[in-house]
């Protein structure tokens, strides 16, 4: 849910100049569906946290509806991530967890091997795939070093390929 939330609530703020320019209908589902909560609630609770944290931000945010909405949908930002890592069952569908690009790289890697299923993803078996292809990849460094000419495939440590369904362990 997070990612849709998070595309509604630009398209708000780049076609609404505030809060109080919503719709009706597109307040009823900013309330009802995204904080949970009335918009002024969230205003409130942002204003607090602004007043401490950042008073020139909550000064502008005063003065200017359009900045105002921009810290009340950022407050939505924020909570995602806290949800998550609080572990808040009751708002799994808003968890926004952060990566970087090596976690889309480490998902691309695993894509079809033993590791492609998180519940398979132990420390140990990561750390030993990754020492492995560390190990490797020195190895062929070594070998191209001493002049081994060695053909394009072999320069990739590959993770072996997931088991058949019927060869997995039960859970």
């Amino acid at each position: 849910m997070f990612p849709g939330h998070a595309g509604r609530l630009y398209r708000l703020y780049r076609r609404h100049p505030s809060l109080d320019d919503l719709p009706a209908n597109e307040r009823d589902y900013l309330e009802k569906r995204v904080p949970r909560r009335p918009v002024e609630e969230v205003w409130r609770d942002t204003a607090d946290h602004l007043r401490a944290q950042h008073p020139q931000w909550l000064r502008r945010a005063e003065q200017d509806a359009k900045y105002r909405m921009a810290m009340v949908f950022r407050w939505y930002l924020g909570m995602a991530s806290r949800w998550a890592k609080n572990g808040e069952e009751t708002r799994r569908g808003d968890w926004q967890i952060w990566c970087g690009p090596a976690m889309g790289a480490f998902n691309a890697w695993t894509e079809g091997s033993v590791l492609a299923d998180p519940e398979h993803r132990q420390v140990a078996a990561v750390a030993d795939h990754l020492m492995r292809g560390a190990a490797f990849h020195s190895r062929i460094t070594q070998l191209r070093l001493a002049g081994v000419r060695l053909p394009a495939v072999c320069s990739a440590y590959r993770l072996p390929p997931a088991l058949p369904q019927r060869q997995r362990a039960p859970h």
